[in-house]
């Protein structure tokens, strides 16, 4: 998967390159003051990387856009993004690195994955290059994969791609379905609205303070009787 990945890329790079592409975009670096080994984040990290998430839709433009239409302001941004079938659904997307390459995303289009989260994947692996990049290999001839073994950095990835994708400015836009009692109807239609899985929502609603943990807890387990998991 690996070689086949990188193959895709280097096409694409040479696209890009012959259509006269003369940059290539690397974003920031950030580096969280974390323990590797840390097991779960604080809410102080978690505020952090809240803050970090808007800036970033800040940086690139983005503005009020959410859902699939995300895709085209990474790409515009110079950001390489790529759709191929992995055939293994296990795996939802890779990242690439090279200091004059620049940043790449490949993501699993298998067509059993929902379109939600194939846009999550592509905001959770920018959050890797973003939070990891001295995870990536160093050797610059060659496109730079990170290898993540601390569930650390998938949990910060995780983080950053929910308060990216469901910002509390553009949540609250719902405040007239969201602060009195919850409905699933409702809840689904802001599903629809932001693009995102019910699970990604139900998470923000706990970040944002509209719903307690336990409420969290309770509401999952009656989508998962529902089958809705």
């Amino acid at each position: 998967l690996k070689s086949k990945a990188e193959n895709l890329m280097e096409k694409v790079y040479e696209v890009y390159k012959l259509s006269g592409e003369k940059y290539s975009y690397i974003p920031k670096q950030y580096n969280l003051d974390i323990d590797p080994n840390e097991k779960n984040l604080s809410k102080d990290i978690e505020k952090i990387i809240e803050g970090i998430a808007n800036k970033e839709r800040s940086n690139l433009c983005i503005g009020d856009t959410v859902g699939e239409d995300l895709i085209k302001c990474f790409e515009v941004n110079g950001i390489k993004i790529i759709f191929h079938p992995f055939n293994n659904s296990k795996i939802f997307g890779l990242s690439a690195y090279h200091n004059k390459k620049g940043c790449f995303i490949l993501i699993n289009d298998d067509p059993n994955i929902p379109e939600e989260r194939k846009i999550f994947s592509i905001v959770h692996e920018y959050a890797h290059l973003i939070f990891s990049r001295d995870e990536y290999k160093k050797s610059q001839n060659e496109l730079q994969y990170s290898n993540y073994k601390s569930d650390i950095n998938e949990k910060i990835a995780n983080t950053f791609a929910s308060y990216f994708l469901i910002p509390r400015d553009i949540l609250s836009n719902y405040d007239y379905l969201l602060r009195g009692k919850l409905i699933l109807e409702d809840l689904i239609y802001i599903k629809k609205e932001l693009n995102v899985s019910l699970q990604a929502l139900i998470y923000a609603l706990n970040n944002y303070g509209y719903i307690d943990d336990l409420t969290r807890k309770r509401t999952f387990e009656l989508l998962y009787k529902a089958g809705l998991g």
